[in-house]
């Protein structure tokens, strides 16, 4: 159950980061007036996520003749916290995309180590905990409370409605058709309902390039929307995990 939530959860992201990039890319276009062919509008994208996925790569490789005090490079959270603001700086000075050249830069990293690294794991979430929280703080200050007492809120809750349906019936029917133990079927859809921080990053992405053309409304429109769901899902998410996890077996029913 948890492998596979995991798995779910990356190759999720990993296809939001695209499809995002095809719709940001037709808003601006449609805003600007300029009419943009699909292959137009492909090629920019295929560089951008083929030199994201490229840049990851090459950074985690970069880090392999690196040891420290006889640990591997890519086990010390100390060096791998660092690299992973290099190679946020790089995405963006090249305009790629910051996460997904992070996911592939982790993901690289994890099959070179051929093992968990909790403690690694446990270092970068520390050290991450204060830029997190700034973040978070940035995405607030950003946000236009006053839609949230306007019929917009009907939309937000709309969204949040339409995206659990969504979640369940994507995620138990396929499994189901693959048929996948019934611990998994019957359980991945309380566990995915779960919503941060990628969501939250390609809103903030969205609201600076959406700014950026003029298109201000819909810019704190989107980052509303998503914060506020963002905010609700992080709520009944994790009890809903919980909740599957324990259904599943996975942890101890006494667990509180």
């Amino acid at each position: 159950m948890s492998q596979t939530i995991l798995f779910l959860i990356a190759f999720d992201d990993i296809l939001t980061i695209i499809f995002f990039s095809v719709a940001l890319s037709f808003a601006e276009s449609v805003y600007s007036g300029v009419t943009l062919s699909l292959i137009e509008i492909s090629i920019p994208l295929i560089i951008e996520i083929g030199g994201s996925v490229i840049l990851g790569i090459i950074l985690a490789l970069f880090m392999k003749p690196f040891h420290i005090e006889g640990v591997e490079a890519y086990q010390s959270a100390e060096f791998v916290f660092p690299s992973v603001l290099i190679c946020i700086a790089l995405s963006g000075l090249l305009h790629l995309s910051v996460i997904l050249s992070c996911i592939v830069f982790g993901l690289t990293l994890t099959i070179m180590a051929r093992c968990e690294n909790k403690e690694c794991v446990r270092g970068v979430e520390q050290l991450a905990v204060p830029i997190i929280a700034l973040f978070f703080i940035l995405v607030g200050y950003e946000m236009d409370l006053g839609l949230l007492v306007s019929p917009i809120l009907v939309v937000i809750l709309l969204y949040f409605f339409l995206r659990t349906i969504g979640k369940t019936v994507g995620s138990y029917g396929p499994a189901y058709i693959a048929k996948m133990p019934a611990k998994v079927t019957n359980n991945i859809p309380l566990a995915l309902l779960s919503q941060a921080g990628v969501a939250l990053g390609l809103a903030a992405l969205a609201f600076t390039r959406l700014m950026a053309v003029g298109m201000e409304e819909v810019a704190i429109l989107i980052l509303d929307i998503v914060a506020v769901n963002v905010l609700i899902a992080e709520i009944l998410g994790p009890l809903l995990l919980k909740q599957a996890l324990k259904r599943s077996g996975e942890i101890p029913q006494n667990i509180t």
